[in-house]
């Protein structure tokens, strides 16, 4: 079951030997016994101060500006924050209040209903989702026009979506109705490209305020192995991310055809170990009868992400099992976990670890990762951060 391991733990509990990945094993120590899901990397974890204390912010979405700072919604409190590199944090917009605020609002003066996606360009500008107001808003950082509206510096603006939910086609932003806005990216000219989850589409906002559909609208699954994205009819998580070409990756929720990671090819190529054509769409994961395991992708289940994000050097690390595990889609095509500990049954309870340990020894609850040039990952959950370094080159 999962992929063989054969080597041992030094005394510091890292792994020694070839392969790493998870599997179910007869265990009898401590408080864990029978059948048991385990597993090992060549990760060490170590324990770092939380990102923001979950007592005064839940997170709900983050995102790295173009300075390193970090961006976090508040889906309990109605407010988005942002990071400075020491861990100071500073409050964007939001007073507390879960309503709308029409435009022209001072941002600190604003209520906000349900923030959700938050990006920031290199300008300086906070792009956001407010999902239970239907509409997608800009704090510019300075006056001027963007996406074809004069704005003021510091104010709220609506750049799409009439605070109706619903579809009413493509067109001007601020004419169209959007349902339910979830997570959002910066695209490579500007734009932005949000997740209309409530009317299963991925959709590109141009920078002259034109919004157009990349991808669903369809009635079907995916069954297509090769597929045409406006005939995608499935659902769309709230997370996506996309590479260093363009390339967007997302995921549905849970259906009966199973929680799958999809990549919307927009620049032709080989990713993941096959070759893609512009334009199509692909499932890097497999369907709801494939493996619980790693092994390769197309052939492994994901279920209950929480999230996704392309790294600089083009895995896609996944928050999967509710958060419980994190795993690595690399670029050959290959999944595997890399840290949490995941458990076959609710019965089973894992004591806790001396920290640093082997990163799969620890439970996790992730809601953010952030992952660095030099292949160290940042974790979050709510009330904990965690630091994944590399032992040694892979």
């Amino acid at each position: 079951l999962g992929t063989t391991m054969v080597g041992t733990l030094d005394a510091a509990g890292d792994f020694l030997g070839d392969g790493e990945g998870w599997s179910e094993i007869r265990v009898v120590s401590g408080a864990v016994k029978g059948l048991a899901a385990v597993g090992v990397t060549r990760y060490r974890l170590s324990s770092l101060p939380p990102a923001v204390d979950s007592r005064l912010v839940r997170l709900n979405w983050g995102s790295e500006g173009p300075d390193g700072r970090l961006l976090f919604s508040d889906w309990l409190g109605d407010r988005l924050y942002q990071q400075d590199a020491e861990g100071n944090l500073t409050l964007l917009a939001g007073t507390g209040a879960g309503y709308f605020s029409p435009d022209g609002t001072p941002a600190l003066e604003a209520s906000l209903h349900n923030p959700s996606g938050v990006v920031m360009d290199a300008e300086g500008n906070v792009f956001f989702s407010e999902s239970d107001a239907h509409r997608v808003r800009v704090i510019p950082r300075r006056d001027g026009t963007l996406f074809g509206r004069q704005v003021r510096a510091g104010r709220l603006y609506t750049l799409a979506g009439t605070g109706e939910p619903g579809f009413n086609g493509d067109g001007s932003g601020i004419e169209r109705t959007l349902y339910n806005p979830r997570g959002m990216l910066l695209d490579e000219d500007g734009a932005l490209i949000v997740v209309d989850a409530g009317n299963r589409l991925l959709r590109k906002l141009a920078r002259d305020g034109h919004l157009a559909t990349l991808v669903g609208g369809g009635t079907a699954p995916y069954l297509d192995p090769d597929m045409d994205p406006r005939h995608y009819g499935d659902t769309i998580g709230p997370v996506i991310s996309q590479d260093r070409l363009g390339n967007v990756i997302f995921f549905n929720h849970a259906t009966d055809f199973g929680t799958r990671i999809f990549f919307y090819c927009r620049t032709e190529g080989t990713y993941f170990g096959r070759p893609r054509r512009a334009g199509r769409l692909y499932a890097l994961t497999g369907p709801r009868s494939a493996t619980m395991g790693d092994g390769p992708g197309e052939h492994c289940q994901v279920s209950s992400l929480g999230g996704l994000l392309v790294a600089p050097d083009g895995d896609i690390l996944i928050s999967d099992r509710g958060g419980r595990l994190l795993r690595r889609l690399d670029v050959n095509g290959n999944l595997t976990t890399l840290a949490g500990v995941n458990l076959p049954w609710s019965g089973v309870t894992v004591p806790p670890v001396s920290l640093p340990a082997p990163a799969t020894a620890q439970p996790l609850s992730l809601t953010l990762v952030r992952a660095a040039a030099d292949g160290t990952l940042l974790l979050w959950d709510m009330a904990s951060a965690w630091q994944l370094t590399p032992l040694r080159s892979e």
